[in-house]
């Protein structure tokens, strides 16, 4: 560890950051591994890829939310390093109030047209495909009330991890857990809820999550919430703030619908393919619970880059700057092997887990070849959060994140769409649906190497009376 942290100091402060937010990421994780628990044996191709078409919504809200939680991390670091209290809480209450707006939003949607929402993902028409819409569609009617509360406990966590409250922030995470474990052990196996029971365990952990959030930041912090100061009316807050953050909201909405249109396009692929369409959408399913779990590991970098980074830029500690992201993305390096060889035993396991992988060819070859080509993508895609979402982002380098973020994914997916007209070979087209990652990375690189984004970037936010 000495030949990648040359500061202990600062390898201290990674830990202290990337542990709390990898144990986050791991509550989707778990959530994935008991899905699968619950339809054991009899886990059907039908049942994962409605899933992943119900997962495909929560991806998207996550996203919407993540591009909130990247302005905050960008601000509240820099202004809590300059120790401007005042304006830390006023980002914090206007994150929470534009929150509010998407939560009903995604809500709504998914509660009254949850079928039509699934037929983006999954729009074959055989009995199959009809099976698969239904069962993605009950679990996010249920589901979807936990987007009530998901939205506000990512901007606590964001909160408490900019503002010295990151032990707070992983007790809570692991009560997450915990509780979450227990609530579907009790749902599935002990009352037999199945599908509804996986949703309703969810949407309680995640109630309870908040709670704890906000009990955490009243009790333990020094910038507690105060319901006058968030329900001031304040234009010029809400002008502030999206002047600064508006062109990363929407590039990282653009990149997240770029990121959906791979499971579109393949979903428009299987229509063509019979019953080994909904076989490969499977296949794609699997492997994508596998990769949130290895990934959940280099995932947990970005943030925490852009939060020490963030500090010391917001200090005008420049080189210091320098130096602990040149630490970090060496750290970032070591993680990212470890996802690649992650990514080439997730495949064994699986099979080996999966009956209907071991005991039907069509989805086990599918699933193998999607391993290998994920695998050879996993380097680039490592580097592309730290670097992007992290370093360049809280510099302030948002306009290059913006305009990279909301092309690049075109690529793929015209060549997507192209191979799916044309009649290419389904790993021909998941081959081009994957090259957003290798084309950003040398790109991200470069930018990061001209050092443009070594800048402290805060001013003080003027507030109307």
């Amino acid at each position: 560890m000495s030949l990648i942290f040359k500061d202990k100091g600062l390898r201290k402060q990674v830990f202290s950051l990337a542990i709390p937010f990898f144990l986050q990421e791991a509550i989707l994780v778990v959530t994935s591994f008991l899905t699968a628990l619950m339809f054991n044996p009899g886990r059907t191709d039908e049942v994962i890829a409605g899933m992943g078409a119900a997962n495909n919504i929560y991806f998207l809200y996550n996203i919407t939310i993540g591009a909130l939680v990247f302005i905050g991390n960008l601000f509240i670091s820099q202004h809590y390093g300059k120790e401007r209290h005042d304006d830390v809480m006023k980002d914090f209450y206007v994150s929470l109030k534009i929150v509010s707006v998407l939560a009903i939003i995604f809500f709504t949607l998914s509660m009254a047209i949850p079928n039509q929402l699934i037929k983006i993902f999954i729009p074959g028409s055989t009995e199959a495909d009809k099976l698969a819409v239904s069962y993605g569609a009950t679990y996010l009617r249920i589901f979807s009330i936990s987007f009530l509360f998901i939205g506000y406990s990512l901007i606590y966590y964001c909160f408490m991890k900019n503002t010295g409250l990151e032990r707070y922030a992983t007790v809570n995470t692991l009560i997450t857990l915990i509780l979450l474990a227990v609530l579907n052990a009790i749902f599935i196996f002990g009352v037999d809820m199945g599908l509804e029971g996986v949703a309703a365990a969810l949407v309680i952990t995640r109630f309870v999550e908040l709670i704890l959030n906000i009990v955490f930041v009243q009790v333990k912090g020094k910038d507690k919430f105060r319901f006058k100061d968030f329900t001031e009316r304040n234009p010029e807050l809400f002008k502030a703030f999206f002047k600064r953050g508006g062109p990363l909201t929407l590039a990282k909405l653009s990149w997240g619908t770029g990121f959906l249109m791979i499971s579109v396009i393949l979903g428009q692929l299987s229509k063509g393919m019979g019953d080994d369409g909904i076989k490969m959408l499977a296949a794609n399913t699997l492997l994508s619970n596998a990769i949130n779990i290895v990934m959940s590991v280099p995932n947990c970098v970005a943030p925490t880059v852009s939060v020490i980074v963030g500090r010391q830029l917001g200090a005008n500690k420049l080189e210091e700057a320098k130096d602990s992201a040149k630490q970090i993305l060496r750290f970032t390096a070591a993680l990212t092997v470890f996802a690649v060889c992650g990514i080439i035993l997730s495949y064994p396991i699986i099979f080996y887990t999966h009956s209907n992988v071991s005991g039907d060819n069509t989805v086990a070859n599918y699933l193998l070849y999607f391993t290998i080509i994920v695998a050879c993508i996993t380097i680039p895609r490592g580097f592309n959060g730290p670097v992007a979402n992290g370093i360049l982002t809280v510099g302030g380098d948002n306009l290059y994140v913006s305009i990279l973020d909301g092309v690049v994914w075109m690529i793929p997916a015209m060549l997507g769409f192209i191979g799916v007209k044309c009649g290419w070979h389904p790993i021909a087209v998941f081959v081009c649906l994957q090259l957003e990652e290798v084309i950003k990375c040398p790109i991200n690189l470069l930018r990061y190497r001209t050092n443009k984004w070594v800048k402290n970037i805060t001013t003080p936010i003027k507030v109307v009376d």
